[in-house]
């Protein structure tokens, strides 16, 4: 649904294609030479399961040909080559093409976060460097533009026939540069974060919004991962909004109705100063106080020092085997753990970047019938409040020791509101999502090509 400027009706929804059936020669004429341009500074060969994997995968699939243009990540192995050095690489892989950027000042993701300003142990004046380095980050953010914009122009088919997406301010910025070259038609701008929250320098946060605010303004049509993001987007003069949720790959975990609430809670991701891990294990200890055996049980990585001081806390608890962090988890390690959980944990510091996200793991809690406890007053926190798929609680303590208790002590409610996740993993299955996401995408070329 556009929340602003001219409507732009989304054409009619097309089944799945069966992988088993002949090829149709009039569908086959009809998208003779269709091709998807994804630009996004993710590095998809460095990850899994983000959203770009799933359009290559999924929406691609309505194409005859998908060009991925990304940004590669700085190799703590190689820091100063990928700093002086900018390169690009390409992949053929069937249908699809990879094109690796490593843009100038390409520094290791993270490095110097977790060296200086995100390192528990760091004092003021090495927080002050952390911040500084940030700041610096904006000439890497302007670097790949151009690496983006540059790499593309190379890959990319044919204007008219080509359907672009940009993930991100700084793909959205070189998609922009393409069209007024004459190299695309139109693009889509998918907001998939709010950008400032990943940011520490003052400065950088202002540079990023101003350019999330551009994208919106100059796309053709801004795709916003959640409700909240579409709120703050539809506010840009002249900016198209639509909302495409982020989505789950539903049949990949253990979907089951959930009977029996019981005081076991799980926490999937990436484990980080926001992610309401300590949280979590303090209200295990206050329930345990309280003489109910609560465990929580945690999957992903940690910068190390943080983890470090996760362990200690952990231990000041007296939480013992009520508390386990194994590290990350493959997927089947992952599906099998949350079908031995109840409840799954979402409750982030509300800090920014947390308020505006809607996160994988909430779905993922919800495909495996799990309730949900998220951060009231946030995307997550609304969604679980909307679909009554959970409890909205706040990021304290006590509050979510109060979720948990709540969800143990009424077992009637508990099934209905694993009855309700299930519906709403269902709901934000990839496979829909991407459907009406195409549907977009077809309007808004089929409109830009007249």
């Amino acid at each position: 649904m556009l929340r602003q400027g001219r409507s732009m009706s989304p054409a009619p929804a097309r089944s799945a294609p069966d992988p088993a059936a002949p090829p149709d020669p009039a569908a086959a004429a009809g998208r003779a030479g269709r091709s998807l341009l994804i630009i996004t500074t993710l590095d998809v060969a460095g990850r899994a399961n983000n959203r770009e994997h799933h359009l290559v995968g999924t929406l691609g699939a309505g194409y005859d040909r998908v060009v991925v243009v990304y940004r590669r990540r700085g190799r703590r192995t190689h820091p100063w080559r990928d700093l002086l050095a900018p390169g690009r690489t390409v992949r053929q892989d069937g249908r699809v093409t990879w094109v690796a950027v490593n843009p100038m000042l390409n520094a290791p993701e993270g490095a110097a976060q977790e060296r200086l300003a995100a390192d528990p142990a760091a004092g003021p004046v090495r927080r002050a460097v952390g911040v500084a380095v940030d700041a610096l980050a904006i000439l890497r953010d302007m670097a790949s533009v151009v690496a983006l914009t540059l790499a593309a122009a190379r890959a990319a088919p044919p204007a008219r026939e080509t359907a672009c997406e940009a993930l991100g301010p700084w793909a959205a910025a070189a998609a922009d540069m393409l069209r007024a070259t004459g190299r695309l038609t139109a693009y889509a701008y998918v907001d998939r974060d709010y950008e400032p929250g990943f940011m520490r320098s003052g400065l950088r946060r202002v540079w990023a919004a101003a350019m999330e605010a551009r994208a919106a303004r100059r796309a053709d049509l801004t795709l916003c991962i959640g409700e909240r993001l579409a709120a703050l987007r539809s506010a840009v003069p002249g900016a198209r909004v639509a909302l495409s949720p982020t989505g789950v790959a539903a049949s990949a975990f253990p979907a089951r109705l959930r009977e029996r609430p019981l005081p076991e809670v799980i926490f999937l991701g990436r484990v980080a100063e926001w992610s309401g891990v300590e949280e979590g294990m303090e209200a295990v200890a206050l329930l345990r106080a309280q003489d109910l055996p609560a465990r929580l049980l945690v999957l992903g990585p940690a910068a190390p020092a943080y983890r470090a001081l996760l362990l200690a806390r952990a231990a000041g608890f007296g939480l013992g085997d009520a508390f386990r962090w194994p590290g990350e988890a493959p997927h089947a390690e992952a599906a099998a753990a949350l079908d031995g959980a109840a409840i799954g944990l979402s409750v982030f510091r509300p800090a920014p970047l947390r308020i505006y996200a809607a996160p994988l793991k909430l779905l993922e809690y919800m495909a495996a019938g799990l309730p949900s406890l998220a951060l009231a007053g946030s995307e997550a926190g609304d969604l679980v409040a909307r679909t009554g798929a959970g409890l909205a609680v706040a990021a304290d303590p006590a509050a979510i020791a109060g979720g948990v208790r709540a969800l143990v002590a009424d077992p009637e409610r508990y099934r209905a509101m694993s009855k309700a996740a299930l519906a709403t993993a269902a709901a934000h299955d990839w496979t829909a999502v991407l459907e009406r996401e195409r549907a977009l995408l077809d309007a808004m070329v089929a409109e830009r090509a007249r």
